[in-house]
């Protein structure tokens, strides 16, 4: 599983390289890795036209913000992306390839097919799993008193209540 600081630089690196361009239609090779809807047909029909705003990061999860969707994707053990031109040749085990007006892809590989992808309304997104179940950031309870206040009523050991990934997104692989 990547690590925190390696997810936020696949993060970095994707806003770096495909913020601002349409997705034109989507190809999805492993139906099983496609969380949300259950339907690939719904899924790649959804995100045919919508443009990439920007891609954030909440734990380990990468959320792609669209104009108008917002896609979820959590790596799992060995999930990457890559930028390609469309004549490019496909490795075998490329599972989702979103296809780019400008004529390039995006596509997501998985040798151990682990990664998942969840495709939710604007909000909608942060009440539901996969990212319900993550807390706050731990910049965010630092810096306010009521999550301060949260960890320290907490009858865990103190390394337990701070590092719990029910009460910050952002700990590292170790404890989750």
């Amino acid at each position: 599983m990547p690590e925190l600081p390696e997810v936020e630089t696949v993060k970095r690196t994707l806003n770096a390289l495909i913020t601002g361009k349409q997705i034109q239609n989507v190809t999805v090779r492993l139906p099983r890795i496609i969380q949300r809807p259950d339907d690939i047909q719904a899924f790649a029909s959804m995100l045919a036209g919508h443009t990439v705003v920007q891609v954030e990061r909440r734990g380990k999860f990468l959320r792609f913000v669209l104009d108008g969707l917002v896609m979820v994707f959590h790596l799992r053990m060995e999930g990457r992306y890559g930028l390609y031109r469309g004549e490019e040749p496909l490795d075998k085990h490329t599972h989702v390839i979103f296809h780019f007006t400008d004529g390039t892809e995006l596509r997501y590989t998985d040798v151990r097919q682990f990664g998942t992808m969840h495709l939710f309304q604007p909000g909608e997104d942060l009440l539901l799993p996969p990212l319900k179940k993550l807390g706050r950031s731990r910049w965010h309870l630092l810096l306010h008193r009521n999550g301060s206040r949260k960890l320290s009523r907490e009858k865990a050991p103190k390394s337990n209540r701070f590092c719990s990934i029910r009460n910050m997104s952002s700990a590292s692989a170790i404890f989750m």
